[in-house]
């Protein structure tokens, strides 16, 4: 193997790992945004308890 081959391999497979977290950071936000939304949903649906919540969390 020459010095150009082998730094082609480990470019190649940093490459492919770099792919991978992406792929996972993109699935992750989709998710992160889903909750979210869930959240603000059942936030809007629930106002009214929510905020005696706060209020009495802050007495």
């Amino acid at each position: 193997d020459t010095v150009d081959a082998k730094i082609d391999k480990v470019e190649a497979s940093l490459n492919a790992r770099i792919d991978k977290v992406e792929n996972k950071l993109d699935s992750f936000k989709t998710e992160v945004k889903t909750y979210a939304i869930i959240i603000i949903a059942l936030m809007f649906i629930l106002q009214p308890t929510i905020f005696d919540l706060i209020k009495s969390i802050f007495k």
